[in-house]
């Protein structure tokens, strides 16, 4: 079904392959990522509390039990939670960033009440109870099987229930070269068009599906990013070698015209239970 570049790697692969969120605790994202993108929050994605307040709207009016796939350091799932007084369960299956995101919850009492951290595959976990709202931000392009976890997630919501999907898709000018060098360069292995993904969902038994283009939010992202390099540069150059800051610099600009130039785009997708 989708039909933009999709190679055939193992999961272990992919978390190796993705092992560069391993040091999302590093000085740089916090001072190129987290502090001027996302006012100290440590979102490790594009949308940040644009699409999360979206998302604890759909909560309050839906009900209160969330749950986000490949949750990371799960920073997103404690601003719901902190933020919308709603319950949050975030699946990962990096033991690294699972870890993270558990000391982190343990140093922060007020919210351990409504927040469950679970180390799992999507595809194999079989929880206790059903949700109101599931989401993703970020992160489907990172792994296998996503018409296997649409799926899962459609047996594990509640009817009526509200998914979230934000994620980098394939826009008109995309290339087949392009997605293999993002593959090779940030293990991005799934990156379908808005219509794929609808397709996905479709045929995962959601309805009423909504596609918003957020592209902008993306590009003020790496536009923010940008300059916090250009401002920061011979602080970060303190604390990092050259060769560090000058990937970040390139992969910046990179990514911020791949946007601009449409060959990809930002969507929020929004679809039924």
């Amino acid at each position: 079904m989708v039909t933009t570049y999709f190679p055939e790697v193992s999961d272990a692969e992919l978390l190796e392959k993705n092992r560069i969120y391993d040091r999302a605790s590093d000085v740089i994202w916090r001072r190129v990522v987290y502090d001027p993108v996302h006012d100290g929050w440590e979102f490790t994605n594009m949308g940040g509390r644009h699409i999360l307040d979206y998302v604890g709207q759909c909560a309050s009016l839906s009900g209160g039990n969330v749950v986000e796939l490949c949750s990371g350091l799960g920073d997103t799932c404690r601003y719901l939670a902190r933020n919308f007084k709603c319950h949050v369960t975030g699946v990962e299956m990096n033991h690294h960033q699972f870890q993270s995101a558990m000391e982190r919850l343990s140093s922060d009492p007020e919210l351990s009440g409504r927040i469950d951290f679970v180390l799992s595959d999507v595809r194999t976990w079989q929880p206790e109870k059903a949700f109101d709202v599931a989401f993703s931000l970020d992160s489907l392009m990172l792994v296998n099987g996503v018409p296997e976890i649409l799926s899962k997630v459609h047996s594990v919501m509640k009817p009526g229930g509200v998914v979230v999907l934000t994620e980098m898709t394939s826009g008109p000018n995309v290339t087949k070269e392009l997605l293999e060098f993002v593959w090779k360069l940030d293990g991005m292995i799934t990156v379908p068009t808005p219509v794929e993904y609808e397709a996905m969902l479709i045929e995962a038994g959601f309805t009423g599906i909504e596609v918003l283009n957020v592209t902008s939010l993306a590009e003020d992202c790496f536009d923010r990013m940008s300059t916090a390099l250009q401002q920061q540069r011979d602080e970060l150059l303190e604390a990092i070698d050259s060769g560090e800051y000058d990937s970040w610099e390139r992969l910046t600009g990179f990514y911020r015209d791949c946007f601009r130039n449409q060959q990809f785009t930002y969507s929020r997708i929004t679809a039924h239970r």
